[in-house]
């Protein structure tokens, strides 16, 4: 059943960035890049882990100097993703430090101590991952409700 549904979320991901050959290799895992408009780029590895029943996604992004606007990046795309699959935003649990689906099949995102009060600030402000991409960063969001 969970790879079932794990393949599942994979060709629903695949179908929504444009890359339906998406699968995963003979380590259970799959290996993505994604770039936004500034040609950020993100590397996400999408992972089943059978025994814990779930599937990982992690992010390795940049954290040097534009590193939060790499992790929100990669956050947005994430929330699109469940958006456009199963209409369920990933949630927050600061306790737990990780991000989780809102939905039966959970899945834990690796992040860095750093960001906890930003990306915290962020989901307060209930962006959508259409607003930022138009914005071109996070920062400029945060600038326009500063005036």
């Amino acid at each position: 059943m969970i790879i079932k549904r794990a393949n599942e979320l994979l060709k629903e991901i695949g179908n929504f960035l444009e890359m339906p050959d998406l699968a995963f290799n003979s380590n259970d895992s799959c290996l993505v890049e994604i770039k936004d408009q500034l040609d950020t780029a993100i590397n996400l590895e999408i992972k089943l882990d059978v025994e814990q029943q779930r599937l990982v996604m992690i992010l390795d992004f940049d954290s040097t100097t534009e590193g939060s606007d790499n992790m929100i990046t990669a956050i947005l795309t994430l929330n699109a993703l469940k958006v456009a699959t199963t209409g369920a935003w990933i949630t927050f649990d600061p306790e737990e430090n990780i991000f989780s689906l809102a939905d039966e099949f959970f899945i834990p995102i690796i992040k860095t101590e750093e960001f906890n009060e930003r990306l915290e600030q962020f989901f307060d402000q209930h962006l959508t991952f259409q607003e930022v991409f138009n914005n071109g960063s996070i920062d400029s969001l945060f600038e326009e409700e500063e005036e």
